[in-house]
């Protein structure tokens, strides 16, 4: 690869894993700095299908919150989507549980 900047992620493929672990299609993204003859290892975290819903309820919130969205479109987004993350088959893993008590405790109403 020449020098540079680079965005890199990864897709899912249905051939490989098991499907219900995964849960997402995408990786999360990561800049990678690649110099002249340089090497560069890069990890990517395949989250949950819990992780980024989690995460979502909690941007819907705060994008009602400072008046970028409707209090109640993101309000019935966040049930929906709750909805959906209680009926997934798998509970959620250590980290996703780990932060939604984090949420809870520091929830702004």
């Amino acid at each position: 690869m020449p020098p540079g900047q680079y965005l890199v992620m990864a897709t899912w493929s249905p051939g490989v894993g098991d499907a219900h672990q995964l849960g997402n299609h995408l990786t999360h993204l990561q800049v990678v700095r690649v110099g002249c003859g340089d090497r560069a290892c890069v990890t990517l975290f395949p989250p949950t299908a819990h992780f980024c819903g989690t995460w979502f309820q909690i941007a819907l919130r705060t994008l009602a919150r400072l008046g970028d969205l409707e209090r109640d479109v993101a309000e019935r987004a966040h049930q929906a989507i709750g909805e959906v993350l209680r009926r997934l088959p798998q509970p959620p893993d250590r980290l996703t549980a780990a932060t939604i008590q984090l949420v809870r405790e520091n929830a702004e109403d």
